[in-house]
């Protein structure tokens, strides 16, 4: 089994939130579950050291995903504010045609 160094892991984790996970695994001939588990292992280093810090590569990969984390859970929020004002507009539709239909 090869081991990887961290600048390695770190540039892996950068690929991949460049590119994706499964794309990276393929191009790297690593597995989808290592990458995620580097990805959760750094995740639990940063939080552990309140900070990101170490190789730049590795510091820089964190920041990404992070980041990609943040994002994911923005996009989260925005499709439940859309899905909300879908539904506002769609009652609102329903009461414009009621009374227009009254005139």
């Amino acid at each position: 089994m090869r081991r990887y160094t961290p600048a390695e892991k770190g540039e892996a984790l950068k690929r991949a939130s460049e590119i994706g996970v499964a794309k990276t695994g393929q191009e790297l001939g690593i597995s989808i579950q290592t990458l995620y588990k580097w990805k959760n292992e750094a995740k639990e280093n940063a939080a552990l050291s309140g900070s990101i810090v170490g190789n730049g590569n590795v510091s820089e990969a964190l920041k990404l995903l992070m980041k990609d984390d943040a994002n994911a859970q923005r996009v989260k929020q925005l499709e439940a504010e859309n899905q909300a004002l879908k539904e506002t507009c769609s009652g609102l539709k329903n009461v414009l045609a009621a009374i227009i239909q009254e005139m």
